[in-house]
C-alpha cells in the first residue's frame, strides 16, 4: 500500500513538472480568456534542432514548467501542420516564442532559441494583470481601427514596457484618416513610436518615425530632442554619415541646446 502511494505521488510530482501545452490556438485562447492569463505561443517543428534543444534543456526544467503553468496558458503550434497560424503571426525561422494577451495579440516576441534563465525571467517579468490591455483590445475586436483606442493601447503597452507592440499600435493609429485631422495626437504618437523603436534598438524604424516627425512638425518645441533621437537612430542603424549630417543641422539650428552635446557623445 505504501509503495503504491509513493508511486502515485511520484507520478503526480512528475506531471506537475511538465508544461500543459494546448495544440489548438482557439482552445488555448479560450482557456486564457477563462483564466484571465497571458499566453505563450511556441512555434516549432520536429526537424528543428534548436526546438529539440529547448525541449531537452529548457521546457523539461521543472522551474520553467512550473512558472509557465502558473503564469501562462501555453500553446504549441507545429509550423508544418498549422501553416495558417504561422502565416497569421508571420513566422519564419523557428523556434519563435510569442507572448500574447487573451485575444492572441502580440505583446512580446523572441525569435530563436531561448535559455532557461532568460525564459524564466521573461515569464516572471510579465505583468500579472493585463485587464486594461484586454479591455482596450476587446474594443478593437469590435471596432478594428478606432483611432483613440489604438492610441490608448499604444500608450498603455509602452507603460508596461512592450515597446515593439506599442510602436506597432502607434503605427497603425497613424495610418488612420483621423490622424490627419488631429495633429497634436499625431505628433505625440510619432514621437512615442520613434522612442519605442529606439528602446528596442531598431534604428531603421526609429529613424523613419523621427524623419516623419521632423517633416510634419518643423516648428515643434521638441525639434532639438527629435534631431537628437534621429542621430541616435542613425547610429543604431549603422548610418554614421546620416548621423553626422543630422548633428550638423542640430548645431546650426540649436547651437546652445544640450541636445548638441548629447548627439556629439553618441557619434564619438
Amino acid at each position: 500500500m505504501k509503495l503504491a502511494l509513493l508511486l502515485l505521488f511520484a507520478l503526480n510530482a512528475g506531471e506537475t513538472q511538465q508544461i500543459r501545452w494546448f495544440k489548438n490556438i482557439k482552445q488555448g485562447l479560450a482557456e486564457a480568456k477563462a483564466m484571465n492569463k497571458p499566453v505563450l505561443i511556441d512555434f516549432w517543428a520536429d526537424w528543428c534542432a534548436p526546438c529539440k534543444d529547448m525541449d531537452a534543456n529548457v521546457y523539461s526544467n521543472p522551474a520553467v514548467a512550473d512558472a509557465i503553468n502558473k503564469r501562462l496558458v501555453a500553446i504549441r503550434i507545429h509550423l508544418d501542420m498549422q501553416p495558417d497560424v504561422a502565416r497569421q503571426y508571420s513566422v519564419g525561422a523557428i523556434p519563435d516564442l510569442i507572448f500574447t494577451n487573451i485575444y492572441g495579440t502580440v505583446l512580446l516576441r523572441h525569435r530563436g532559441e531561448m535559455g532557461t534563465l532568460a525564459l524564466t525571467k521573461v515569464v516572471a517579468a510579465l505583468p500579472k494583470d493585463l485587464t486594461e490591455v484586454n479591455r482596450l483590445d476587446g474594443k478593437l475586436q469590435a471596432k478594428k481601427n478606432d483611432f483613440d483606442t489604438l492610441l490608448a493601447l499604444g500608450r498603455h503597452l509602452r507603460s508596461l514596457g512592450f515597446y515593439e507592440s506599442s510602436g506597432d499600435f502607434f503605427d497603425r493609429a497613424l495610418r488612420q484618416n483621423e490622424a490627419k485631422l488631429r495633429p497634436q495626437d499625431r505628433e505625440t504618437a510619432l514621437r512615442d513610436m520613434g522612442q519605442d523603436f529606439l528602446d528596442i534598438h531598431d534604428g531603421a524604424r526609429a529613424a523613419e518615425a523621427f524623419e516623419r516627425y521632423l517633416k510634419d512638425f518643423p516648428t515643434s518645441p521638441q525639434r532639438p530632442e527629435a534631431l537628437l533621437n534621429l542621430v541616435h537612430a542613425w547610429m543604431l542603424d549603422g548610418q554614421g554619415d546620416k548621423a553626422r549630417k543630422t548633428l550638423a543641422t542640430l548645431r546650426r539650428d540649436f547651437p546652445t541646446s544640450d541636445a548638441v552635446t548629447k548627439a556629439q557623445a553618441l557619434i564619438h
